[in-house]
């Protein structure tokens, strides 16, 4: 993990010198703004990787000492409502943060992400909609639709059709 996000970083960095002006140079030369690392991350000497390195391992330790750590991402379709499944597919993700894909297409995918978001309070999910909410919430139960909409006004990202 620690080397897919020093990769990220470097892009990061590269993005921001070049958005000023930076272009590569065989020698760092501030006057006329060229650096030997505005290479791709496989190219750069392992001085230069280690750079990359410290600014993640840096901004781990900075989390850690407000109380937080980084933990892999884990996106997750339920794929029935039965608690027992649902259980089994949210722990089948493993320690990092859940997070539940849906299209909340009926009843049965409304009810799995509210018992998901009830067994693990850290959930994250995200709304895919290929139609507006309205028609959306129109095609779901009574009970469906009042859970639905707390879970739309909730998601962590909602997905709409754009209007055209």
């Amino acid at each position: 993990m620690l080397e897919v996000a020093a990769r990220t970083e470097h892009r990061r960095w590269a993005a921001s010198a070049e958005l000023i002006g930076w272009r590569h140079g065989t020698e760092r030369d501030n006057a006329r703004k060229r650096h030997p690392d505005l290479v791709p991350f496989d190219a750069l000497s392992e001085a230069g990787k280690a750079k990359d390195r410290a600014v993640i391992g840096d901004m781990v330790e900075l989390l850690a000492e407000e109380g937080m750590a980084v933990a892999p991402l884990v996106s997750l379709r339920l794929t029935s409502p039965e608690p027992d499944e649902v259980r089994t597919q949210i722990e089948a993700g493993g320690e990092g943060v859940a997070r539940v894909i849906t299209g909340l297409e009926d009843d049965a995918q409304v009810h799995a992400l509210d018992l998901a978001r009830r067994m693990r309070p850290n959930l994250l999910w995200r709304i895919d909609l290929d139609e507006p909410v309205p028609a959306r919430l129109e095609r779901l139960g009574t009970e469906a639709r009042s859970l639905a909409v707390g879970l739309i006004e909730d998601a962590d990202q909602l997905l709409p059709v754009p209007n055209t």
